[in-house]
């Protein structure tokens, strides 16, 4: 595939991990997890495809770029998509914190996009 169509593709995916982290963040927030379990499961399922559509889209831009081996700013992004990960269980877990989560999200997006434009090291 062309690499336009992975560069498309990884922020789409990227996009829905971030809205359906929201999602969470507000629901839990708002003490409406355990009030709405259908939404808490679909709100989880979208977030773990768009998850690894994130992955596995970031993996084919890198090979795009004829990028073989793993620079820092690789594996600082490969650690920043596990926070995306895991955050939103500590968002149900500890609903009183959701928003500062969501906050750091934001922080870990902000980056993120800076190792993606800069690739600094």
């Amino acid at each position: 595939m062309p690499y336009e169509i992975y560069k498309v593709l990884h922020l789409t995916s990227l996009g829905f991990v971030l809205i359906s982290t929201a999602a969470i963040a507000m629901m839990a927030f708002f003490d409406q997890l355990e009030k709405a379990p259908g939404k808490k499961k679909l709100f989880s399922i979208v977030h773990g495809i768009f998850l690894l559509l994130t992955l596995v889209s970031g993996f084919g831009l890198l090979a795009r770029l004829g990028i073989h081996n793993m620079p820092v700013w690789v594996i600082v992004k490969i650690v920043i998509w596990g926070l995306f990960g895991v955050i939103p269980v500590f968002m149900k877990k500890k609903p009183a914190k959701s928003m500062g989560l969501w906050t750091l999200l934001g922080v870990l997006f902000a980056c993120g996009a800076f190792l993606a434009i800069y690739k600094p090291v």
